[in-house]
């Protein structure tokens, strides 16, 4: 028996949920806002606030089409240039953002309008002009998100018993922990005495947790590739 719209819309929404409570960047010290991974994917606000309320504004997909992506694609890279300021804080003209792109204006004006799909030689320094990576702009609403904590976008949509999915739930719950220690000194103390550690070492290992808390935020994607320490 499949899975209704709705189940998979609300296991999205939980993920996440999840991904936004724990994925913290240092420069914040916070949560992520939603109009802040709407300036750095592209996605309006709106559609994120849908997806994290389990009502998106449009059919989700486990696995999206590609006609779906290609139409995400147009909205996203219009929503991305018309963020993007110069440094003297002016939008930038069609013109002057295809010369930044290294493409011509009317290329550009092509995409803009769905008229035109970019091969990857053109992509990259669009991409690059954005600030975004190729990925993000490759994929759907959902995809673009899961890239921006990076994560793979089956880690939102499949099953929680598929490998992707638990190695997603097992760094989140370590980000989880890493916080509560970085908020409880004691906790470390305790877990040093758990641990059996000579005074000695103890020392080092407060150094090295101290030095670890310091430094910016791993995504989950960083931290599944190496021991846990979100763009």
């Amino acid at each position: 028996m499949s899975e209704s719209g709705d189940e998979l819309a609300q296991r999205v929404a939980v993920r996440l949920e999840r991904l936004f409570q724990n994925v913290i960047p240092a420069r914040l010290g916070r949560p992520w806002t939603n109009r802040e991974v709407s300036e750095a994917t592209g996605v309006a606000v709106g559609r994120i606030a849908g997806l994290r309320r389990g009502r998106p504004l449009e059919p989700l997909h486990r696995d999206p089409p590609q006609e779906h992506i290609s139409a995400r694609f147009t909205d996203r890279l219009n929503h991305l240039l018309a963020q993007r300021v110069d440094e003297q804080g002016q939008r930038y003209s069609l013109r002057a953002a295809a010369r930044a792109s290294g493409m011509s204006s009317t290329y550009l004006d092509k995409l803009l309008e769905g008229r035109s799909q970019p091969t990857l030689s053109k992509l990259a320094p669009l991409a690059a002009f954005l600030r975004i990576g190729i990925d993000a702009l490759l994929t759907d609403d959902l995809g673009s998100i899961a890239h921006h904590f990076g994560v793979r976008r089956e880690a939102l949509t499949y099953d929680s018993s598929e490998p992707v999915v638990i190695e997603l739930e097992d760094t989140l719950k370590a980000l989880a922990a890493y916080r509560r220690i970085a908020h409880n000194p004691a906790a470390v103390q305790i877990a040093f005495r758990m641990a059996g550690l000579p005074p000695g070492q103890a020392s080092e290992v407060a150094a090295a947790v101290e030095s670890l808390l310091a430094d910016p935020d791993p995504s989950p994607h960083d931290a599944a590739s190496q021991p846990p320490g979100p763009h």
